[in-house]
């Protein structure tokens, strides 16, 4: 059971986002954490204003949550349960890995009825107003096949999903006309054979790439060129941890943030961190455990100038 709410102190190489163009700058050390209990993977949207995540309720639920700001340098708000049809579960267990376009007027998420990784399937929910529920819910039959389809990636005007299928990185653009997305296409990254999840700067010319203990970044000239050969950001643990990453996210004042569940072989108290307004929660770690596995949304700052 995740009800350690944790952040460790991981090392991570720096970016900023100028200009549609990511530019490592230097290594540097967690400062702060979003911490949440039984997270759900989450995005924040390309202008850098909403996060959209979730937790898991008592009964296993897994329900999307809204964070706001209303700037970049202001506080997130408390977060918000989604009103409406988008959290009304009936044949799901759950609504995961979910991204929101710059409006905050539509999101993309990932259903599952339960039946494994391959019942993954893409849902979108829209509302015509900020102060409207998402009540226009369905799935993405167009986009859905028998295999799994998973961790989308919405683009700020909400033209173009980029999501993974099959080891591959899959990008559908909606047709206003039609009302749903097509003309899917493959987004082609040498070297990395069993893309996870990747996220996109605003003029999606910028791409960040996980493959689950690894991340990427590449660039291209324009939307219509290729992606170069992606390069490795350097990660480094402490001693005896491990973790899987998805879902990165970079705003506008360069934060990653990006999804982690922590292996820790040991039994010594971890160090606790948390927001401002944020109450956290722990539990000391059960005996009778080796090992103990613990999911939180971490956020990641640059130290400017080092």
């Amino acid at each position: 059971m995740n009800k350690i709410y944790l952040a460790l102190g991981l090392v991570f190489i720096s970016s900023m986002l100028n200009a549609g163009k990511v530019t490592p700058c230097a290594m540097y050390s967690l400062e702060d954490t979003l911490v949440t209990p039984n997270a759900v993977p989450g995005r924040v949207s390309s202008n850098g204003l909403y996060f959209i995540g979730g937790f898991s309720n008592e009964n296993g639920e897994e329900l999307l949550y809204l964070w706001k700001r209303s700037t970049l340098d202001a506080a997130w708000s408390e977060p918000i349960l989604l009103k409406g049809e988008i959290n009304e579960l009936t044949d799901s267990s759950g609504n995961m890995q979910p991204t929101i376009s710059d409006d905050g007027l539509v999101i993309i998420f990932v259903r599952n009825p339960g039946s494994g990784w391959e019942g993954n399937d893409l849902w979108i929910a829209t509302r015509a107003s900020v102060y409207e529920a998402f009540g226009d819910v369905r799935s993405l039959d167009e986009l859905n096949t028998d295999d799994a389809e998973a961790y989308p990636w919405l683009s700020a005007n909400g033209s173009r999903v980029y999501y993974t299928a099959n080891d591959m990185i899959l990008v559908a653009e909606y047709d206003a006309k039609a009302k749903k997305f097509g003309n899917v296409k493959e987004v082609v990254l040498d070297g990395i054979e069993s893309p996870i999840s990747c996220w996109l700067s605003p003029d999606e010319k910028t791409i960040l790439v996980t493959d689950g203990y690894s991340l990427y970044r590449s660039e291209r000239k324009s939307t219509t060129k290729s992606f170069g050969k992606p390069e490795e950001v350097a990660l480094e643990f402490p001693d005896n941890e491990d973790g899987f990453f998805s879902s990165p996210s970079l705003d506008p004042k360069g934060d990653l943030y990006v999804y982690i569940s922590v292996q820790m072989a040991s039994q010594e108290e971890p160090e606790y961190y948390q927001e401002e307004d944020y109450d956290v929660e722990y539990e000391e770690y059960p005996e009778s455990y080796e090992t103990v596995t613990v999911q939180a949304i971490l956020r990641f700052l640059c130290q400017r100038g080092k």
